[in-house]
């Protein structure tokens, strides 16, 4: 979101800054008073996060942006709800929280075209990516994942919070080193349990949803078959149920049942295999929970 648009363009017109080719006003609580938005770190169909220096203390942090206006195909996806709902709700969600492996909340700023949230830079990229490079994880590496992720799923949990989009792309390293902490981001889908204990929106990714959301009646198991999915990918390299569409992952998750005594499942430990299989439990009830 830079100051100017190029050649033949004024970095201000007024009280206006061209950023994309919108104008953003320069309100009072501006959040280029405060922070000096630099190079982009990510984007995806949410928008796009930047990283962004404080501009009294030198400190770096990332800045998720959003555009208050949905696209045509946003509006198009059943259920889903507006940029201003999610923003305002993840913001909302994260100022309650405060654990060593979910990404920390840092300041909250708004203009007449964007939304911005200040947060905690993780410069380390995501476990997906980590993945991707090595294929699999050994069941050492994974293990010492599992129990990072495991503590910001049960801290979540034990306040009636379900994440609803548990998967490697949301879990990213705070630095480089191979040894680096993972952290949980991206609540924009969080929700908070209501009194009923259940939830009824159908949301998250095709290959990590599970048997009890497609049937739109669930509650924080979600989140740990989510998890069972995203370990299985780092075992595996593959997820454990594929389609070329959604339809047909669904189908996948409701019916295939995996079978635990191929070769490929040779290398694996029985704790590890048990671990697993009880996290793709079908039935929430007897699935295992995080702080089990």
């Amino acid at each position: 979101m830079g100051n100017h648009c190029g050649k033949g363009c004024h970095p201000r017109l007024g009280d206006y800054s061209i950023s994309k080719g919108l104008l953003v006003t320069r309100g009072e609580d501006d959040i280029r008073r405060h922070y000096k938005i630099g190079k982009e770190l990510g984007s995806g169909s949410f928008g796009q996060v930047r990283e962004c220096t404080k501009r009294d203390t030198n400190e770096v942090f990332a800045v998720k942006i959003i555009e208050r206006k949905m696209t045509a195909k946003e509006k198009m996806i059943p259920g889903r709800p507006s940029n201003e709902q999610m923003m305002r709700s993840e913001v909302n969600i994260l100022k309650m929280l405060d654990h060593p492996h979910i990404v920390k909340y840092v300041d909250f700023f708004e203009d007449r075209y964007f939304f911005y949230a200040v947060l905690e830079l993780l410069a380390g990229g995501e476990l997906f990516y980590r993945i991707v490079k090595r294929t699999k994880l050994t069941e050492q590496d994974a293990s010492n994942f599992c129990k990072q992720m495991i503590s910001a799923l049960a801290y979540l949990h034990e306040r009636q919070i379900v994440h609803r989009d548990i998967k490697a792309e949301n879990f990213m390293y705070k630095g480089q080193s191979p040894d680096a902490v993972v952290k949980l981001i991206d609540f924009g889908m969080s929700s908070r349990l209501p009194e009923s204990g259940y939830l009824t929106d159908l949301c998250g990714s095709p290959h990590y949803i599970s048997p009890e959301l497609i049937e739109r009646h669930y509650g924080c198991s979600v989140d740990m078959w989510a998890f069972g999915v995203m370990l299985f990918l780092m075992l595996f390299g593959r997820y454990p149920f594929e389609g070329s569409k959604p339809a047909l992952i669904a189908k996948e998750v409701q019916t295939k049942d995996i079978d635990w005594t191929t070769e490929e499942c040779l290398h694996l430990t029985d704790s590890c295999i048990d671990f697993v299989s009880r996290l793709l439990d079908r039935n929430p009830k007897t699935r295992l929970t995080a702080a089990q």
